[in-house]
């Protein structure tokens, strides 16, 4: 994990604050995505769970956006019901996943 977190360090420009772990690797077998404690070292709530830190991927991502991906989805979710109940869904599950992450505590502790 110490590895995980200095390659983390230097994609990102800086120490990773409330880092856990790597949950996605890329094809070279570097962290792309990773996972955080819902809470810094200094006990500040910190609200982002799952973190891109891969450049390749932010850089993917960010073309998305530009090329409206997420005006897309909106009208896609605008259009179909399922697609317009997954936000709550997602929520529900974001919450679920941020209370297991804090009664774990810290890295290393379950």
């Amino acid at each position: 994990m110490d590895a995980d977190r200095a390659v983390v360090a230097r994609q990102i420009g800086r120490e990773p604050r409330a880092f856990r772990r790597a949950v996605v690797r890329c094809p070279f077998g570097r962290p792309a995505v990773t996972e955080q404690s819902p809470y810094d070292p200094e006990g500040e709530p910190f609200p982002t769970t799952y973190y891109v830190t891969c450049r390749h991927l932010v850089a993917a991502i960010s073309r998305l956006e530009a090329a409206g991906g997420v005006e897309r989805w909106t009208q896609a979710a605008n259009d179909d019901p399922a697609l317009a109940a997954s936000p709550t869904k997602a929520d529900a599950a974001q919450r679920l996943v941020r209370r297991e992450l804090a009664a774990r505590g810290p890295p290393g502790r379950g």
